[in-house]
């Protein structure tokens, strides 16, 4: 059955709430953490020494971004998921180098599972979480991953691994799904570190998402394992990072475009600026409509999810979104690097940090062929 897409509200649903999120968390991020902080972060990773900020971490945990949508009766902020996008975004325009939107999304799915002790470890900033998902294939069940858990007793014995986990080195909480050996799937919240759970850093493209390979061979008690389906949560997790990720790519591109229409009012060729010739001018514009129709679209797969409408349309918004996201960014940065010239293939303009971003996103939860491949089979079946 092909799902019919929700009409969302006229205004997205934007409040005077949104607003003001959006306004602070700007207004904090340009305060907290500026482009020659970004620098120094990136360094540091080449050195592969540890760049993060761990008391910006937690200061940031006490202003509730990362229980954003865990319920307020629950420890969280009792937000939503167009909150999160607009903070996402906000998070995107600096590349800020925190695990906070992995930590959004492993606090609101431990809520879910009824965790609420490593929920509240995330709400103050003790830990960061983070999640292992698989590449995006349109699978959610027991059969999109490898990694399996036996019961003993009353503990579980787990075993598998999964590839490029978002911030693993940085987390003190691991979320992974399992399957069990009657087929169904499930999850567990791993403390990290834990014996049997090795993690091993990845050497990244990007250095401001750092991933790594986590394998498991450990047993874990009982009382780990969330209580909620998991087919369920996969799939709900898989949407909200790929919602998330939209979001932030589209404040990356943000950036970058003010980057290369700055630079480009700014230099000088032929006794006028750049920007006043057309094969300049005209690309930078396309950039902006690309940027613009991918967050229209991230608002309205945010203001769907905040709808409760059916699971199938949230998903086609997303995939949209994800899909649309990723090429404004790609395109965004890869026009920029050629608009700033020379300068643009140093290491001492900025842009490439964004390019690199750029990289990251297109394969984190699936590029964009494998997003529009998952809608056509979704919108015109198999």
């Amino acid at each position: 059955m092909t799902p019919t897409l929700p009409t969302p509200p006229h205004d997205f649903g934007f409040g005077e709430d949104h607003q003001l999120l959006r306004q602070s968390a700007r207004r904090f991020v340009s305060e907290r953490f500026d482009a020659a902080q970004l620098r120094r972060f990136v360094d540091a990773a080449q050195r592969a020494e540890p760049g993060h900020d761990e008391a910006l971490q937690r200061e940031i945990a006490a202003l509730g971004w990362t229980v954003l949508t865990v319920p307020a009766s629950a420890g969280g902020s009792g937000l939503g998921w167009l909150h999160a996008a607009l903070l996402a975004e906000e998070l995107g325009r600096a590349l800020l180098p925190l695990p906070i939107i992995d930590s959004m999304l492993t606090a609101d799915a431990l809520h879910w599972g009824d965790q609420p002790s490593h929920v509240a470890a995330i709400a103050t900033g003790e830990v960061a979480g983070t999640f292992a998902l698989t590449q995006d294939h349109g699978r959610y069940g027991s059969d999109a991953i490898d990694a399996l858990a036996r019961p003993q007793g009353d503990d579980f014995q787990l075993t598998g691994s999964f590839a490029a986990v978002s911030s693993a080195c940085r987390a003190g909480l691991l979320l992974a799904p399992f399957a069990l050996p009657a087929g169904e799937l499930t999850w567990f919240a791993i403390p990290l570190p834990h014996e049997g759970v090795g993690v091993e850093a990845d050497r990244t493209l990007d250095p401001t998402r750092p991933t790594a390979r986590v394998g498991i061979d450990a047993t874990v008690p009982a009382g780990a394992r969330l209580s909620c389906p998991g087919e369920r949560l996969y799939r709900a997790l898989h949407m909200r990072a790929a919602l998330l990720l939209a979001a932030e790519s589209v404040g990356a591109a943000e950036t970058a475009l003010s980057m290369t229409r700055d630079y480009a009012c700014e230099r000088e060729q032929f006794g006028r600026p750049i920007g006043t010739y057309q094969a300049v001018s005209h690309p930078i514009v396309d950039t902006m409509l690309a940027i613009e129709r991918a967050r229209s679209l991230y608002v309205a797969a945010a203001a769907a999810l905040d709808s409760e409408v059916e699971a199938d349309a949230i998903e086609t918004l997303t995939r949209m979104a994800n899909c649309a996201a990723s090429e404004a960014l790609w395109q965004t940065t890869s026009r920029g690097v050629q608009l700033h010239g020379g300068f643009g293939f140093t290491w001492e303009c900025d842009m490439h940090f964004y390019f690199r971003r750029a990289l990251y996103a297109r394969g984190a939860l699936g590029d964009p062929h494998t997003q529009r491949q998952a809608l056509a089979a979704q919108l015109l079946g198999d």
